[in-house]
């Protein structure tokens, strides 16, 4: 809620200095917080599925997996790359 605030003041203050209508720079800002998040949605799928796998451990070094297409392989390292 606060962030809400200050972000409305922030526009605000920005309206009144640039004398741009806030109705345009809400509008502005709404777009580009879309396209911002269009294009970082695999890349934020891919941290926060990173984040899990090393918070949660699931596989151990020497591990044989198989995927549900068939494809099979032993864990030889866990990293972040």
């Amino acid at each position: 809620v606060v962030g809400v605030v200050y972000v409305g003041m922030l526009l605000s203050v920005l309206a009144f200095v640039f004398g741009v209508p806030v109705g345009t720079l809400i509008a502005t800002s709404g777009v580009f917080a879309i396209v911002l998040g269009l294009a970082l949605q695999n890349t934020l799928s891919d941290v926060f599925s990173g984040i899990a796998l090393n918070l949660g451990r699931p596989y151990a070094l020497g591990d044989w997996i198989v995927l549900s297409d068939g494809t099979e392989g032993r864990v030889v390292e866990t990293s972040w790359r």
